[in-house]
């Protein structure tokens, strides 16, 4: 028996979600990333030449007579700390976790937020109808299991739930009318030895 067979059908139904979901956010950031390119590989190609640039000058540094062993081995690490982030700029893949600067990963859960925020509207715009009607129109099986709908509902009931909170913890606050502001960020830099 396989998973599939002896899993509920909200089960099935949140797991078909989950993937609908991923492929939708795929879709979406192969489109976004589309125009970003169009407007921004030289941004990125210049981002990626200053990176090498830097680990470059890092490493010339590196090789000076007066500097201390610990010195040295700081700056290398700085150098290939820079060279990984040029790498990733020429490939045009997103920044892993590790390379990232303290901005860039504020500006990700803030664009996190966003996405949270607009998921949550659309889950509020769907109707039942649209859901049903939806569930019938799936090709091959256009006999979704009985109950299918309520358990799409329930889920999408969920999500929504867990996106509100999870809003809430992020800094999303409701105006009088109703409207959805978040609350600033603010970047604290370190002083840094020159």
């Amino acid at each position: 028996m396989s998973a599939s067979e002896t899993s509920s059908p909200r089960e099935q139904l949140l797991a078909a979600l989950v993937q609908a979901l991923g492929s939708a956010q795929d879709a979406l950031s192969e489109y976004l990333d589309a125009a970003d390119s169009e407007q921004g590989d030289s941004s990125a190609a210049a981002h990626a030449r200053e990176y090498a640039e830097t680990a470059a000058l890092l490493r010339c540094r590196a090789q000076q007579l007066h500097r201390s062993e610990p010195d040295r081995a700081d700056l290398e690490r700085r150098a290939r700390w820079f060279e990984a982030r040029a790498e990733v700029k020429r490939s045009g893949a997103p920044m892993p976790p590790e390379l990232r600067t303290p901005l860039e990963g504020l500006q990700l859960v803030d664009d996190l937020r966003h996405e949270l925020l607009d998921l949550s509207n659309l889950v509020q715009d769907v109707s039942a109808g649209e859901l049903d009607a939806f569930l019938q129109a799936l090709v091959p099986e256009s006999n979704p299991p009985p109950g299918a709908g309520e358990a799409l509902r329930a889920a999408l009931g969920d999500l929504q739930r867990a996106a509100g909170t999870a809003l809430d913890l992020l800094g999303a606050r409701h105006d009088e009318a109703g409207t959805v502001r978040f609350l600033p960020v603010k970047l604290t830099v370190a002083a840094t030895r020159r």
